[in-house]
């Protein structure tokens, strides 16, 4: 079971992958999701951070990802997801799907 790093009344912050932290919590519990992915253009985030993948794999991530918000995300909870235009519309198909 993963811990939080840091716990409020407000929500908890887990210092570990999303994709990790996203799979250990059950289906439809989360009210609001808020994502600020790397938008895969090379930006240098001076902690070592590669922000330039292939676009086919960078897309294959962001679907997982994607695809576990959904998943954790109660019944008229809020998806939030900070995108380029150039992305958005790449990532809209993959939140119609059904996770």
């Amino acid at each position: 079971m993963l811990k939080p790093y840091f716990t409020t009344s407000h929500g908890a912050l887990f210092d570990a992958d999303c994709l990790e932290v996203l799979r250990s919590l059950k289906s439809g519990v989360i009210d609001t999701v808020f994502a600020d992915p790397p938008f895969n253009i090379g930006k240098d985030y001076k902690n070592g951070y590669n922000d330039r993948f292939a676009h086919a794999e960078y897309l294959k991530w962001c679907g997982e990802w994607i695809q576990e918000c959904c998943r954790v995300i109660k019944p008229g909870g809020a998806f939030f997801l900070y995108a380029i235009p150039e992305l958005a519309v790449q990532f809209a198909p993959i939140i119609r799907r059904k996770p």
